[in-house]
């Protein structure tokens, strides 16, 4: 198992942070990954060059409106796609962690709001349908 992330890692996780905050300081980023100088010019190339993702002041990189975010998450799937457990079955945990989700990262408090709503109605429709619970 590789614990040392690839550049590609770097490049999405920093996105991320971008994402989520709005601005990042050169000095996080480099703390955060423990980059060396080399590999923070390529990132710093990555994301105001390439990717056109942040904006550099010298000091802190800014989100530019529209830029390309980390890579999207698959879309959620409806209840529709869901198959109900047998009758009998034996007891089912899902704990669904949603923090540091990229794309709900990018939405507004409002919206993330109507998301978890969704999620949580599809989790209690799914659970009803085998008399089940969502707590």
């Amino acid at each position: 198992m590789n614990l040392v992330p690839t550049f590609g890692d770097v490049v999405e996780r920093s996105l991320a942070l971008l994402a989520r905050r709005g601005r990042v300081s050169h000095t996080a980023l480099r703390l955060e990954f423990a980059l060396d100088d080399a590999t923070f010019a390529a990132l710093r190339e990555e994301l105001v060059t390439v990717l056109g993702a942040a904006d550099d002041d010298g000091q802190v990189f800014a989100a530019r409106d529209g830029a390309p975010s980390a890579t999207p998450s698959p879309p959620l799937p409806t209840v529709d796609d869901l198959e109900p457990a047998p009758a009998g079955s034996d007891i089912t945990v899902l704990l669904c962690d949603l923090a540091d989700t990229p794309a709900l990262d990018t939405l507004d408090a409002a919206a993330r709001a109507v998301f978890s709503a969704r999620f949580q109605a599809i989790c209690r429709e799914v659970a009803g349908r085998v008399r089940g619970h969502v707590v």
